[in-house]
């Protein structure tokens, strides 16, 4: 039996932050929150890695982790470096955060609850110009699955005995 599983493809390190539970939003500029708002969606590692950002992510936004033995930064840099191309678990898209585009309102939080968002969750929304996707309860898979991804939502057809 087949099962069609929506997928997102970003590239890494964002996809390995996501899969850590360390990066809850996901920054688009359009919004998938009404036909898939409470769905599991796959999270695909793009083959492109962002490798300008990572000093600063491992010496800035991440130093607080690292700091706290979540994670080293050669066990991070591994990861990144390895899951290219891969489905690398999947997430749940709980809401969504949009600007306000009156000055001084705070900005739009949709489908969950303001206060499920912390100060550090915060930090990765990029403001007025984006569609925040906020995600959750998310499960990394055993074994990355190698596939092709795409841009804007695809479906990954998982046979029922893949993961």
């Amino acid at each position: 039996m087949i099962e069609r599983i929506p997928c997102l493809t970003t590239r890494q390190p964002w996809a390995e932050l996501i899969m850590m539970g360390i990066k809850r939003i996901e920054n688009r500029n359009w919004s998938a929150l009404k036909r898939l708002h409470n769905q599991r969606i796959g999270i695909h590692a793009g083959k492109k890695i962002e490798w300008d950002v990572m000093d600063y992510l491992l010496e800035e936004d991440l130093a607080e982790e690292i700091a706290a033995g979540t994670f080293s930064k050669s066990d991070f840099t591994e990861a990144v470096r390895r899951n290219t191309g891969v489905i690398l678990g999947t997430a749940v898209l709980v809401g969504e955060i949009r600007a306000s585009y009156v000055d001084g309102d705070p900005p739009r939080i949709v489908g969950v609850e303001k206060d499920l968002l912390t100060e550090a969750d915060m930090k990765w929304w990029d403001g007025h110009d984006q569609i925040g996707w906020i995600f959750d309860k998310v499960e990394r898979f055993e074994e990355p699955v190698p596939i092709r991804g795409q841009l804007g939502i695809w479906y990954w057809e998982k046979a029922r005995s893949e993961e």
